[in-house]
């Protein structure tokens, strides 16, 4: 390979590459880093592909260029990055085979171009040293000693890996679309309609509801079951749970100290120095890079989101006490430096705070459901909501009263009419957020098809006014509910696809339509798939366990099948993560719009 590269690399390509984007790893090739599987005789066996077997080394492809580094991951942590990794792998493995079968091959000079190309190789820029000219010699000590395999796997990890993407490339151009899908996101896209509205705010209201002792003295009597089930639902905001203060020396599985010595040779010899009266927290300082300089020390945290080998063996311990931890990362020795024993609130401490809270919930809601139909009723009566607003709450000079103060504001002060702009119900820009200025290539999606701008989420309100409202009679008979706030509307305008090609509009080509719909349902189906060949990111770790309804249901029915096969080594928090049927895909919020019958005719 290293022949062909050369001959490649002499077409000049490698040389556009921005020196500032060079990533230099020079500092790694002397001495082996942190990996997946520790040091190379230490490799076990992670799973296996169609019989292939996959073991901690071959994953060091993966895992060294994303999370090797001179820190030392908490166990929890280390077994998510490996798991994270070793199913990228898999599912990589996975789609090279159904490549092959599907009768897709690389060629040499492909294979050589892949390797030279920075956009699709970000992680290997720091093969081309320097100079920005391909370097054998760089080449082989980046995957020599840094990522821990030979140049013979990981070369033919690469092959699978382009054989992948192409089978993917293949997946998403059979992905079409109709004239009719078209027409649809042009109707869904072009109809709009711009509401006025009153918007009955809770938070705005109560300022103007008043309760006294009495009030709540007499809710808490009534209504004693409310308060009592509203502190059992809520019983974490009265609970402070268990916590610890620990300092713990952490060695890793299977890697080695600068004269040869394993973790059980380096756990005894810290036990020796200990046992002599030297300072625990001296001794985990020196032992471990990544916490020399905590000296080990992890502040008081909650046991629950501790490491609960440790949080087991140290239930019966006290404080000052040191015990022995064993996971199948580490193996550790844990000083209990101070312990705080769950505590709860009892309910008589807070019967008062919990009635008033609800007490106040109760008046302002009542005040606002009073307040949103007597203004419907008015605005009926004048015809408009600003005629409304201005027969409710006249703008006159306030008088003052007799001591000279000013008098106190009607309620109806906290009110206004506002407009919501005009809204499609294919969902608003999340990018509008920012004013639009996203770097790009990143976009936010769009909102809920139901949220409506300034207002809120509410899904009647956005069903009726495409579907009820008329400019005829603009406002609405009832009175609808918004994230939790009362909402008085009128139709200030409404216009369809029909009426923006009258007008003569700019309207986006069909082939533009197209081409969005196609890069909506390859997200749909495909999910972020590039994520998966993405070795190193500015953002952080660039894998995920949700790639897709597609790529998900292939790496499913792959292990239902024995075609992918997870060892028992890989067991604990490594397979709940890897196991698909653990991977809940959540619809998006611009999912696609679904009304039924009664939606529309009431």
């Amino acid at each position: 390979m290293l022949k062909t590269v050369r001959h490649a690399a002499k077409s000049g390509f490698s040389y556009i590459l921005v020196a500032g984007l060079i990533v230099i790893f020079a500092f790694f090739f002397g001495v082996p880093a942190n990996s997946c599987g520790s040091s190379p005789n230490a490799a076990f066996s992670m799973a296996t592909v169609d019989g292939k077997n996959v073991d901690s080394n071959d994953i060091n492809i993966i895992y060294n260029p994303l999370y090797s580094s001179n820190t030392t991951p908490e166990a929890e942590q280390l077994e998510r990055q490996r798991a994270l990794s070793l199913k990228a792998y898999l599912m990589i493995e996975l789609l090279a085979k159904k490549a092959k079968e599907a009768g897709l091959r690389v060629s040499d000079e492909e294979f050589a171009s892949y390797m030279l190309d920075p956009l699709r190789n970000p992680e290997f820029l720091s093969s081309y040293g320097n100079t920005g000219a391909w370097d054998a010699a760089y080449y082989e000590r980046y995957v020599q000693n840094f990522l821990l395999v030979s140049m013979t796997k990981y070369e033919a990890f690469k092959r699978n890996e382009l054989l992948a993407r192409k089978y993917i490339n293949m997946i998403e151009m059979q992905i079409n679309i109709l004239p009719q899908e078209v027409e649809q996101l042009e109707a869904l896209r072009n109809n709009k309609v711009n509401l006025e509205f009153v918007s009955f705010n809770t938070n705005l209201l109560a300022d103007y509801v008043e309760i006294d002792d009495a009030k709540i003295a007499a809710f808490t009597q009534s209504d004693a079951k409310e308060i009592k089930s509203y502190y059992d639902n809520n019983i974490a905001d009265y609970s402070t749970p268990e916590q610890m203060e620990i300092r713990r020396i952490y060695l890793e599985v299977g890697l080695k100290d600068a004269d040869g010595n394993d973790e059980k040779a380096r756990l005894a010899a810290a036990k020796k120095r200990i046992d002599a009266g030297e300072d625990f927290a001296a001794v985990a300082g020196s032992i471990n890079d990544a916490l020399k300089d905590e000296q080990g020390l992890m502040p008081m945290t909650a046991t629950e989101n501790m490491n609960q080998d440790i949080v087991k063996a140290l239930k019966d311990a006290k404080v000052g006490d040191v015990v022995d931890v064993t996971t199948e990362t580490a193996l550790m020795l844990v000083k209990l430096v101070d312990k705080k024993d769950a505590k709860t609130t009892p309910l008589a401490d807070v019967e008062k705070e919990i009635a008033t809270k609800l007490l106040q919930e109760k008046e302002v809601n009542t005040l606002a459901d009073s307040l949103a139909k007597e203004f419907l009723a008015k605005a009926k009566e004048t015809g408009s909501l600003s005629g409304a607003l201005e027969a409710l709450n006249p703008t006159e000079t306030v008088d003052e009263d007799a001591s000279g103060e000013e008098a106190p504001k009607s309620v109806w002060a906290a009110v206004s009419v506002q407009e919501t702009g005009e809204f499609s119900l294919e969902g608003q820009d999340m990018s509008n957020i920012f004013g639009g200025q996203l770097p790009p290539g990143i976009s936010l999606g769009r909102s809920a098809w139901d949220r409506i701008p300034k207002i809120g989420q509410s899904r009647a309100l956005a069903v009726d006014a495409f579907s009820k409202m008329d400019p005829k009679s603009p406002l609405a008979d009832k009175v609808y509910e918004a994230d939790g706030n009362k909402v008085v509307v009128s139709l200030k305008s409404k216009t369809t696809a029909q009426d923006a090609k009258a007008e003569g509009e700019d309207a986006p080509k069909a082939s533009d339509m197209t081409e969005e719909l196609i890069a909506q349902k390859s997200q749909d189906m495909l999910g972020q798939w590039q994520r998966l060949f993405q070795r190193r990111t500015q953002f952080g770790s660039s894998l995920t366990l949700d790639y897709g309804p597609w790529l998900e249901g292939q790496f499913k029915e792959a292990v239902e099948s024995g075609e992918i096969k997870l060892k028992s080594k890989t067991g604990g928090l490594a397979v709940t993560m890897i196991d698909p049927n653990t991977v809940t895909i959540n619809p998006g919020e611009g999912a696609p719009i679904e009304l039924n019958a009664t939606e529309v005719k009431n």
